[in-house]
């Protein structure tokens, strides 16, 4: 295992960090299709091809643009190693997300009965939503380092942090969004936290999101249904109805025991509505069983904890903040995935990581763990996981 170290015995953990990245892509793939095949082969969205939610979502143009996005970066910012951390870089990618986030509204703003959180450019879907998971901690990553001296600073930084918090999180609210925006305040608020704000700042945002997102839950006869189902007993929930997605997932997980029954082989899983989405997990948990589910954990569970090592042994403040913020979304989607999954929590839309279909949020993710594997071997050739002093 010597290649994994370089030469002053420090664990190249970006090495090792392509190489879950690459597992977790490959082992998406198998799991999605052994998710969907079967229904996609009925289903005439996918033009009855058993490949369809696979191919939909993991195409080539996906992939290229994927590429194409990991190239200009490594070739403009990475190879050169141009400052990221720049007011010119950081405020395009974040009006950029903004101005992408206000489409859907302008355009279906006369039609409520559209979905508001997708747009079609020349017949490809994106959800633009799914960019804020990277400009948003950008940007609070940016302006808590440019105001390290003084966090708390209520016109030159929270006021700022707040504004532009709030305008992302208020757009994918009126996208009828609820779950990514409870995300983005989540994910916000860990940020914040890290970087030293006062812990009143947080009671008073509180105050005014949890209110929100109640009126919302009322207003909205989805998510107000969603809502008093969880509280309902499960024998209670009707199978044909309300809880028939939540019921079979269950049967799904309780039917993977120990080992699973085999990829390919589940039969619970075929009465999950869309389980090929956010109910991924139920059929890989049937068809692998608690080991299937340990190893997904552990993959996501070291990948998280490399970035955290960084983060925490990092000298350079952007550096410590951004690959936190970066980490940190990816951590809750699987947490609140799987819990609700099991019905731990209501019923949500926010996918898997690496495993949910989704084309938008597998770019996403490439571009993420693009910035992440950067940012480990930065770290790592900097001196800073060895104990030297960072000379940028």
């Amino acid at each position: 295992m010597a290649f994994l170290r370089d030469e002053y015995g420090v664990i190249r953990y970006d090495y090792i960090l392509i190489g879950i990245i690459l597992l977790l892509i490959l082992l998406g793939f198998v799991v999605l299709f052994s998710a969907s095949f079967l229904q996609a082969g009925n289903d005439s969205r996918f033009q009855n091809d058993g490949f369809g939610p696979m191919m939909g979502n993991f195409s080539a143009l996906f992939v290229f643009l994927g590429l194409l996005i990991l190239f200009v970066l490594m070739k403009f910012f990475f190879f050169r190693d141009k400052s990221i951390n720049s007011r010119f870089f950081v405020y395009s990618i974040l009006w950029g997300t903004i101005f992408i986030n206000i489409i859907p509204i302008v355009l279906f703003r006369l039609d409520l009965s559209k979905d508001l959180r997708w747009f079609s450019v020349i017949g490809i879907r994106f959800q633009p939503s799914e960019f804020i998971k990277i400009a948003l901690p950008l940007y609070l990553a940016y302006k808590f380092n440019q105001n390290k001296e003084n966090v708390n600073a209520f016109c030159k930084c929270l006021i700022p942090v707040f504004l532009f918090t709030g305008i992302l999180f208020s757009l994918v609210l009126a996208q009828k969004n609820l779950s990514d925006a409870v995300l983005i305040a989540l994910f916000s608020f860990f940020i914040c936290l890290a970087s030293g704000i006062r812990v009143g700042w947080f009671a008073l945002a509180l105050a005014i999101i949890i209110p929100i997102g109640f009126a919302f839950i009322n207003s909205d006869e989805t998510w107000n249904k969603r809502w008093n189902n969880h509280w309902k007993p499960l024998s209670t929930l009707n199978d044909k109805d309300e809880g028939y997605q939540i019921i079979h997932s269950i049967r799904a997980l309780e039917a993977g025991g120990f080992s699973g029954v085999g990829i390919g082989h589940g039969e619970r899983k075929i009465n999950v509505p869309e389980v090929h989405g956010d109910f991924v997990f139920s059929s890989y948990a049937e068809e692998t069983g608690f080991l299937g589910v340990l190893l997904y954990l552990a993959l996501t569970g070291s990948f998280a904890g490399i970035c955290y090592i960084v983060a925490w042994q990092s000298k350079d403040r952007f550096i410590q903040l951004f690959v936190f913020g970066l980490i940190t979304p990816i951590v809750l989607q699987i947490l609140i995935n799987i819990s609700v999954v099991a019905r731990i929590l209501p019923v949500t839309g926010i996918p898997l990581p690496f495993f949910s279909s989704g084309g938008t949020s597998m770019l996403v993710m490439l571009i993420i763990s693009t910035f992440l594997v950067y940012f480990t071997r930065k770290t790592i050739k900097s001196g800073d996981m060895r104990g030297l002093k960072y000379d940028g």
